[in-house]
C-alpha cells in the first residue's frame, strides 16, 4: 500500500516480482483535490461522487465504459485522468478486489503508527537500537490491550433488575449518585460492577513477602483508571469490615459543584453496615488517596516517566514563568540557585569522568580477559530523496514517453531581427551587413560630392 508515488509503484513491480502494489484511497482523494478542483470549480463535487462510483464498479467492461464517459463528460479533467489510468490495477475496485487486502484499501493504520512513532523520538537520526526500543514499547502496549480484551470478553454478562452496587454497596451507592456527575459515576459503578469477578484471600505477611513481585499489580490499577476507585478493593471490602470506603479516595476535581465530603463518613460493604458502625471523622479531612509500598530501586518518578520532549517542555515552561517573576520583582536568588545547581551538575560530571578514566584504565589492563562490548552504531546524517548520481526509475506508463536528451531541445536565443534560433539582435549577420552597407553607403556619397 503506497501514497501512488510512480516511483515506488515502479521499483515495487522490479524488485518485489510476487507483490501486488495497491495505491492508497485517501491520498488518490487528496490528489483529485489538489489537481482537479481549481479546474473545474463548482462541478467538482459532482465529479467526486462519479468518480467514486466509477471506481467502485466489480465488472471490468463496465468501468472501461463509465472511465470514457467520465472523460467526456469532464474534458478539463482528461489529462490527470489518463495518467490515473495507467495505473487503474492498483486502485480501481474490478483489479483489487480479486487480491486478498484484508478489507484494507487505505495506508491510515501505518500512517497512525508513524505519527506515534515520531512522538517519541526527536529526529530521522536515531539508531537502530533506539527505534527498535520504541517498537517493543508500542508492541507491549498492544499485547497488553488485547489481552485486557480476551479477558473482559471471557467475563459472563448477566442482566440483572438490580445493579450491583446498589445491592452489595448501598450506602455507597448512595454517596456516589449525590456526589459524583454521570460519566464518574458510571466508571465508578463499572468497577463495583467487576469486583464480583475477582477473589480476595488474606494472608500472613511471609506469603507478601514472598510474592513481593505482585505490587506492581497496584501501580498498574491506579494508572489504568486514575479517575475511579479500583475493582480490587470492593473485592477487598467484601471480605473484611477493616476496609472501609471514603469519597476522599475520590479526586476531588469530579465532584459536583459546592461538595465538600470532608464531613462525610467512612463507610462498608452492606453485609457489614449491621456490625459496624459507620465513622465520622472529628475533623476535616483534606484528602485521602490508596498508598503502596514499592522498593526505593524500583519506583519511577513523574519526571523519569516524562519523554525527552516532554521534560523539555515542562522544565522550558516553568524556567519562563521564574525569569518573569524574578525579573518583575528584581530577585537575584533564582541566580544563585541555577549557578548552585550548575556547580553541582559539574562537580558530578568531573566525578563520573575520573571513576571512567579508572574503569578504562582497569579494563585495558585486563583488556584480553574481556568479551567484546557492541555499541550502537554512529549516526550519520542521511540526505532525503534519492542519491546523487541515479536516476528516478520510470514507471510502465512512463516509459512510453520520450525523456532522451538527444531529443529535447534546448533552451536557444531566438533574433529579434531576423527571426532565427541561435544568436540574438547583437550577434546576427543580417544587422552587420546592413550596417557595413550603410558604411559603404555614406562613403560613396562624400566621395561624389567631393
Amino acid at each position: 500500500m503506497t501514497d501512488a508515488d510512480p516511483a515506488v509503484h515502479a521499483a515495487i513491480r522490479s524488485t518485489f516480482l510476487t507483490t501486488y502494489p495497491m495505491h492508497c484511497t485517501f491520498h488518490i482523494s487528496q490528489n483529485l483535490i489538489k489537481k482537479l478542483q481549481k479546474l473545474l470549480g463548482k462541478k467538482f463535487q459532482e465529479f467526486s461522487s462519479k468518480f467514486y462510483i466509477v471506481r467502485n464498479t466489480l465488472h471490468k467492461p463496465f468501468f472501461e465504459s463509465k472511465w470514457k464517459d467520465l472523460i467526456n463528460e469532464y474534458s478539463e479533467a482528461q489529462q490527470y485522468l489518463n495518467t490515473l489510468y495507467n495505473t487503474k490495477e492498483a486502485w480501481a475496485h474490478p483489479w483489487t478486489c480479486r487480491q486478498f487486502t484484508a478489507g484494507l484499501h487505505a495506508s491510515s493504520p501505518v500512517e497512525s503508527l508513524n505519527v506515534w512513532i515520531k512522538s517519541y523520538i526527536f529526529n530521522s537520526n536515531i539508531s537502530l537500537c533506539e527505534l527498535a526500543d520504541v517498537i517493543e514499547k508500542r508492541q507491549l502496549s498492544e499485547n497488553r490491550n488485547h489481552q485486557l480484551i480476551l479477558w473482559k470478553a471471557a467475563i459472563p454478562c448477566i442482566s440483572t433488575q438490580i445493579s450491583t452496587s446498589a445491592f452489595m454497596f448501598a450506602s455507597i451507592d448512595k454517596k456516589l449518585e449525590e456526589y459524583l456527575p454521570p460519566a464518574i459515576l458510571d466508571l465508578q459503578k463499572s468497577e463495583i460492577y467487576q469486583c464480583v469477578f475477582y477473589d480476595a484471600l488474606q494472608v500472613n505477611q511471609e506469603a507478601i513477602n514472598e510474592f513481593d513481585q505482585y505490587n506492581l499489580l497496584s501501580d498498574q490499577c491506579l494508572e489504568d483508571i486514575p479517575d475511579a476507585l479500583c475493582r480490587h478493593y470492593f473485592q477487598i471490602m467484601l471480605r473484611t469490615p477493616i476496609t472501609k470506603f471514603h469519597l476522599r479516595l475520590i479526586p476531588s476535581r469530579w465532584y459536583n459543584k459546592n461538595k465538600d465530603p470532608s464531613r462525610e463518613p467512612f463507610l462498608v460493604a452492606s453485609k457489614f453496615e449491621d456490625e459496624n458502625i459507620n465513622i465520622i471523622p472529628q475533623s476535616e479531612i483534606p484528602f485521602l488517596t490508596a498508598i503502596y509500598q514499592a522498593n526505593p530501586q524500583d519506583s519511577i518518578t513523574l519526571h523519569e516517566r516524562l519523554t525527552d520532549i516532554q521534560l523539555y517542555g515542562k522544565i522550558s515552561g516553568l524556567a519562563h514563568k521564574v525569569t518573569m517573576k524574578a525579573t518583575r520583582k528584581k530577585d537575584i536568588r533564582i541566580i544563585h540557585l541555577l549557578e548552585n545547581y550548575l556547580k553541582e551538575e559539574e562537580q558530578g560530571e568531573s566525578f563520573v569522568e575520573n571513576v571512567d578514566n579508572i574503569e578504562i584504565e582497569d579494563c585495558e589492563i585486563d583488556k584480553e580477559n574481556q568479551s567484546p562490548i557492541i555499541k550502537n552504531p554512529s549516526k550519520q546524517t542521511k540526505p532525503k530523496g534519492r542519491p546523487k548520481g541515479t536516476k528516478r526509475i520510470k514507471a510502465s506508463h512512463e516509459k512510453g514517453k520520450l525523456f532522451s536528451s538527444s531529443l529535447v531541445i534546448n533552451k536557444q536565443y531566438k533574433c529579434s531581427n531576423c527571426g532565427d534560433n541561435g544568436h540574438n539582435k547583437r550577434n546576427c549577420n543580417r544587422s552587420m551587413g546592413i550596417i557595413i552597407d550603410f558604411v559603404q553607403t555614406g562613403e560613396n556619397s562624400e566621395n561624389s560630392c567631393k
